[in-house]
C-alpha cells in the first residue's frame, strides 16, 4: 500500500496530486482530521527524532551485567579522568541507554557494585528520571526479585544510584540467544517476575516498563526487575511532557497507548508481563510493526494470536493465562497473585481466571490520528528521498 501510494504520487504530481490528497481518498484519514496534522508532520519531518523518542523508541534501556556490556559503551562514554563518581571508585563500563550510563565500581568497604549516573552534562528530563527511579526504588523494601537500590546521590550536580551488582545478564540477551524458552523455565521466570511486581505495586510503585531488557539474572539464575526510570508512585513528579507516550511500544498495555492515566494501575503491570510470558514460549511479541505508532494501533485494534498458533502443544490454559493477561480491558485481567499460582499449576478454574470475550473494538479517533501522524510521516519521508534522488 505504502509503494503503491508513493508511485502514484510522484506520477500524478504535475496534476497537484498529494499524498494527503491519497490517503483522504483511500480511507486512511478524514480530510477533517488531516488539516491540524500537516503542521505537526511539517515540524516532525524537521525533527523526526523527537517523534519517535515520543512514543518510547529510545531502546533499549540500561543493561547491568556482563550481557549487557558488550558493543554498548563507546569510549566517549567515559572521562578517563573520572575513576570516583562521590565515594564510590570505577572499575569498569558496563552499558549505556538512554537515561544514563552504568559501571561496576567499588564502594568505600571494596564491596562490587552497580553505579548508574546521568550522562556527562546532562541535566534535563534524564537526570531527573533518574532521580526519579531512585525515589521509587527507595519505597521498595528488599525483595529477591528487585534489584536493591544502596544509595542514592549526586556528583558534581549529576544524580547517581548505587545498585546491587547483578552479574548474570539480561532476559533480552538471552532471548536472542535462544529466541524461546522451555515452558518449565517461562514458567518459573514468570512467577519471579510476578512475585517482584506485587512486591512492588504492595508499597505503592508501578513499574510501566516491564520488558526482557529490565528483568536481570543474579548468578544462581534468580529473576530480577530493573530499571524504574517510567515508574509511577504517590507523590511522584512529573517529568514528561503533556501528551507524551511513555514505554516501550512493543510492552504496552492498551490504557498506556490510549493515555488513559486514569486506568493505569496494577492490571498495566499485568498486561505488560502478559507480552513478555508470549515472548518467551513463542519467541515473538504479538504485535510487531515496522514502527512504533503502528504496533501502538495494533494492540489497541487487534486481538492477538493464539500462542499455540507459534508454539504448537502449548499447554492449553498457559495460553489461556496469557490471552486473559492481555485483555484489553483492565478490569478483564487477572491479578499478579492469580498469575503466579496459575504459573505454579493451580487449576484455572479454582484461581478464578477465565477469558472475557474480547470483541474487535472500534478504532478510536485519537488511534487514526497516531496512525495517520506515522503514515503521512513515513510516507512524506519516502517522497523526499526519491525526490532527492
Amino acid at each position: 500500500m505504502l509503494r503503491e501510494l508513493l508511485t502514484v504520487a510522484r506520477t500524478r504530481r504535475p496534476d497537484g496530486v498529494t499524498l494527503a490528497d491519497l490517503l483522504v481518498q483511500h480511507g486512511l484519514i478524514e480530510a477533517t482530521e488531516l488539516a491540524p496534522l500537516l503542521p505537526r508532520v511539517q515540524r516532525t519531518l524537521s525533527s523526526p527524532e523527537r517523534f519517535w523518542a515520543s512514543f518510547g523508541e529510545e531502546h533499549e534501556t540500561i543493561a547491568l551485567g556482563a550481557a549487557g556490556a558488550q558493543a554498548r559503551v563507546g569510549p566517549e562514554a567515559v572521562n578517563a579522568a573520572e575513576t570516583e563518581i562521590g565515594a564510590y571508585r570505577i572499575v569498569k563500563p558496563l552499558g549505556q541507554g538512554g537515561m544514563g550510563l552504568v559501571f561496576e565500581a567499588l564502594d568505600p568497604n571494596g564491596r562490587a557494585v552497580a553505579l548508574k549516573c546521568a550522562k556527562p552534562g546532562e541535566r534535563g528530563g534524564h537526570a531527573e528520571r533518574l532521580r526519579r527511579e531512585g525515589l521509587a526504588q527507595a519505597r521498595v523494601p528488599q525483595h529477591p526479585n528487585v534489584v536493591q537500590v544502596l544509595e542514592q546521590g549526586e556528583h558534581e550536580g549529576a544524580p547517581y544510584l548505587a545498585m546491587e551488582l547483578v552479574t548474570g545478564g539480561t532476559l533480552g540477551a538471552r532471548l536472542r540467544e535462544r529466541r524461546r524458552l522451555e515452558e518449565t523455565k517461562a514458567r518459573q521466570i514468570g512467577v519471579e517476575l510476578a512475585r517482584g511486581l506485587g512486591h512492588m505495586h504492595a508499597h505503592g510503585v508501578l513499574h510501566r516498563d516491564v520488558k526482557p531488557a529490565n528483568v536481570l539474572f543474579s548468578a544462581e539464575g534468580v529473576a530480577k526487575l530493573v530499571d524504574f526510570g517510567l515508574a509511577r508512585f504517590p507523590g511522584m513528579i512529573t517529568v514528561t511532557e503533556t501528551g507524551e507516550v511513555l514505554g516501550t511500544p512493543l510492552y504496552m498495555a492498551p490504557e498506556q497507548a490510549l493515555g488513559y492515566k486514569s486506568q493505569i494501575g496494577p492490571a498495566t503491570d499485568v498486561y505488560a508481563l502478559g507480552i513478555v510470558l508470549y515472548e518467551l514460549l513463542t519467541g515473538e511479541t504479538p504485535f510487531p510493526a515496522p514502527t512504533g505508532a503502528h504496533t501502538l494501533t495494533r494492540l489497541v485494534t487487534e486481538s492477538p494470536a493464539p500462542p499455540s498458533s507459534l508454539r504448537p502443544g502449548l499447554d492449553p490454559d498457559l495460553e489461556t493465562l496469557i490471552l486473559a493477561m492481555l485483555a484489553k480491558t483492565p478490569n478483564d485481567r487477572p491479578s499478579l497473585e492469580q498469575v503466579s499460582e496459575a504459573l505454579e499449576g493451580a487449576d484455572l478454574a479454582t484461581s478464578g481466571i477465565q477469558l472475557a470475550p474480547q470483541p474487535a473494538p472500534a478504532v478510536p479517533k485519537a488511534v487514526r490520528i497516531l496512525l495517520a501522524v506515522g503514515l503521512v510521516t513515513l510516507l512524506a519521508s519516502l517522497a523526499l528521498l526519491v525526490w532527492i534522488s
